[in-house]
């Protein structure tokens, strides 16, 4: 079970905020005479996300070291962050990336770290890609209405 990251802190997004989908997970075979070849190992990869914080409260920093070092195991421990990876803002299983933690001022703190999301969450499945490939754009009003059809038309 993951620990809770605390709700308190936010990525600051004008300091640095973003993702890379970086790792091993293509397997790649070149072949003599033709086309290599490659394929994912894994369905789903995982994300390091660079987040920067910034506290400017000595209280909420205090209780960011005690959630640091006596909550999180410095980030060795599981935790549950809210990140966007490409779905809006959604609760990801996190770990901290070794050595990447740091931390400038006194007030106010400015935090750098660097965390690996386990899992993406991928609930469209493609299908966004297939509606704006077929010229449904923007999808947002089809998405409206799916909605007010589900859950409004069908009870009547």
């Amino acid at each position: 079970m993951a620990v809770q990251f605390p709700n308190w802190v936010r990525p600051s997004t004008s300091r640095g905020y973003g993702g890379s989908f970086g790792g091993s997970n293509i397997n790649y075979q070149p072949v003599q005479g033709g086309i290599s070849r490659a394929n994912l190992k894994y369905k789903q990869n995982k994300v390091v996300f660079s987040c920067t914080f910034e506290i400017n409260n000595g209280e909420l920093y205090q209780a960011w070291i005690d959630w640091w070092f006596n909550i999180s195991g410095q980030g060795t421990f599981k935790f549950t962050m809210p990140l966007d990876s490409g779905n809006g803002v959604e609760d990801h299983t996190c770990i901290a990336v070794p050595g990447s933690y740091g931390f400038t001022g006194d007030f106010p703190w400015v935090i750098g770290l660097q965390v690996e999301a386990e899992k993406v969450p991928t609930s469209l499945d493609g299908s966004m890609f297939d509606l704006i490939q077929g010229g449904y754009y923007p999808v947002a009003p089809l998405f409206d209405r799916l909605a007010i059809y589900a859950n409004e038309d069908v009870l009547e």
